[in-house]
């Protein structure tokens, strides 16, 4: 039948070893709405993966699944789908001021600015810390793009969009989980 259930976004290209020194190449995306075991379908309904790990728990640092590709016909790419650009690695180093891009599903490629470099936001009944809250726009089914940041004529990873909150004044931030607590909770790195 046709798949029905939850839009996200596909975050940063990864992979992680296995036991036998192999690798299962795959992608990054949100925690939220999906589990260990699910698959992972492209937007025509093709499977492109399954979640193979998970790191989505209240008081962590990280909203992150990785799906694992191998046995499919998807090849994750390090070429963003909405602005073309393509990332080179990924970075840590991030301030307050900095530009950030989000390309999520929905959205398409928007960018914001950087307001404060480790909060937590509550969503769903679960805490997550130690995120980017940024000025740019996001919406229902952009949780799980890929966030950079320009550095010259490199394009540089520093997470995944996790959502955004509108407070009683009207102000909307939206948050981004660091890839340094995706790769470490998840065992992944990027290629």
């Amino acid at each position: 039948g046709t798949p029905t259930g939850n839009y996200v976004s596909v975050g940063f290209r990864c992979r992680r070893m296995k036991t036998d020194g192999s690798y299962e190449n795959g992608f990054v995306t949100c925690g939220h709405g999906n589990g260990i075991g699910w698959m992972a379908y492209s937007v025509t309904g093709e499977v492109v993966g399954m979640v193979y790990a998970r790191s989505y728990e209240h008081g962590a640092k990280t909203d992150a699944s990785f799906v694992c590709v191998n046995g499919t016909n998807y090849q994750p790419v390090k070429t963003m789908l909405f602005s073309g650009r393509s990332y080179s690695t990924s970075t840590n180093s991030v301030s307050n001021g900095n530009t950030l891009y989000m390309e999520g599903r929905t959205s398409g490629c928007v960018a914001g600015t950087v307001k404060a470099t480790s909060v937590s936001m509550y969503y769903g009944g679960v805490t997550t810390d130690d995120l980017y809250q940024v000025t740019y726009t996001s919406a229902a089914g952009d949780s799980g793009g890929v966030v950079y940041k320009s550095s010259g004529s490199n394009y540089l990873v520093v997470g995944i969009h996790k959502g955004h909150t509108t407070n009683a004044s009207g102000t909307s931030y939206s948050y981004t989980v660091k890839v340094k607590n995706i790769t470490s909770s998840l065992s992944v790195s990027i290629y």
